[in-house]
């Protein structure tokens, strides 16, 4: 049976099965004393997820959100003083001096969400299906609303990146055509347009090609910078009887007045954590293991003969790739995922496994959990 990536890359399909333990972090919070609180998400079944907000130096965790809550597609806001999430079809934020979190409202039903991306403390984008077509959403922080911002006919707008008034995004055109394209937004303007006529489609946006893709599929589009940004390359179908879906990492560049591509790794993720009767499926489903973009190193997640995953660093200077964490040897080593960049330490978790370097925890007598992640220094030249 074929399916298409992008499906299994969905967030929120349906299963009952118990399913493996995962434990990773989401997101971390710099507080003003220099005091650094990072935040896990633990994946006890598949239908019960739980985000604990951890002390890396006393080792101890408080519960986030209330249990009533699936949260997935965690970002911290940019002034750090609260969060957002997907909790099974609805996007919440939830502010650190509120006790819950609010909703946002939608005029119409969508649903197929990809990730959210803060633009600023009141606006962010992101990319849904409305009526089958998957558009671009802006979310306005302070009236909880989010409007269509990018619907155009016969294609699907996925993946949006905002940076200096300039809206990059993967289009994928009723051919099947895949590019990543630009199109010019002064918010402030939009904003005020909106407020005036509450026409919230940008009417005839003028789109710039930026890299046009004719061979395989592409997703997951990431903007360092107006002029360097990079994609994942995946084929255009795969088998569930395949054992890994495998992925190449461009790097796009603007320079001499063109858009240039280049790969930089190739990258293999074990089905058995993205499809529904395995068993280990994360509720995340391939977002724990996509590539983490720092400055002067991108950390990816790479699957072996185990069918398990290690975590290795590319040195974008230099182009060489080094493990972060053990690599497995033996069949039943534990799969290792989710790095995130923390004051020069990178943090990482996965399989809950009382061996190797999985992380672990122990519940406490007054509810709070001690927990042990596993880290390193963050060491390249």
């Amino acid at each position: 049976m074929k399916l298409q990536p992008l499906l299994l890359l969905a967030f929120f399909l349906m299963c009952h099965s118990k399913g493996e333990e995962y434990l990773y972090p989401v997101g971390f919070l710099q507080e003003k004393d220099k005091n650094v609180s990072l935040f896990l998400l633990y994946q006890k079944s598949l239908q019960h997820l739980e985000l604990w907000q951890w002390n890396p130096t006393t080792g101890i965790a408080h519960k986030a959100l209330m249990s009533s809550y699936t949260p997935a597609g965690l970002r911290m806001l940019p002034n750090n003083k609260g969060f957002s999430f997907i909790d099974e079809g609805s996007l919440r934020i939830k502010y650190f001096d509120k006790r819950s979190p609010g909703t946002i409202d939608f005029p119409y039903p969508i649903y197929d969400f990809h990730t959210i991306e803060w633009i600023d403390e009141k606006h962010a984008v992101f990319s849904a299906k409305k009526e089958d077509v998957f558009c671009i959403f802006i979310v306005h922080a302070q009236h909880r609303t989010a409007h269509c911002l990018i619907d155009i006919p016969e294609c699907d707008c996925m993946y949006p990146q905002f940076l200096n008034n300039e809206l990059f995004f993967i289009m994928r055109k009723k051919n099947q055509e895949f590019c990543i394209v630009k199109t010019s937004i002064v918010l402030e303007q939009y904003d005020q347009d909106l407020l005036a006529s509450n026409e919230e489609i940008i009417k005839n946006p003028i789109i710039k090609p930026v890299i046009i893709l004719q061979e395989n599929a592409i997703a997951f589009l990431h903007m360092s910078s107006p002029t360097e940004g990079y994609f994942m390359e995946h084929p255009r179908f795969v088998s569930r009887r395949e054992p890994a879906l495998q992925f190449n990492c461009y790097r796009i560049q603007y320079s001499h007045d063109s858009w240039n591509k280049e790969l930089l790794f190739p990258c293999a993720i074990p089905m058995r954590y993205l499809i529904d009767g395995s068993g280990t499926r994360l509720y995340e489903s391939i977002l724990p293991f996509l590539p983490r973009y720092t400055e002067g190193a991108i950390f990816f997640m790479h699957g072996d003969q185990s069918d398990t995953t290690a975590i290795y660093c590319y040195n974008t200077r230099t182009k060489a790739i080094s493990a972060t964490s053990n690599t497995p040897e033996k069949r039943d080593s534990i799969s290792l995922f989710g790095p995130l960049d923390c004051n020069d330490q990178i943090f990482y978790g996965g399989e809950v496994n009382p061996k190797n370097e999985s992380p672990i925890f122990q519940m406490e007598e007054n509810g709070s959990l001690r927990v042990s992640l596993p880290h390193r220094p963050k060491m390249f030249t």
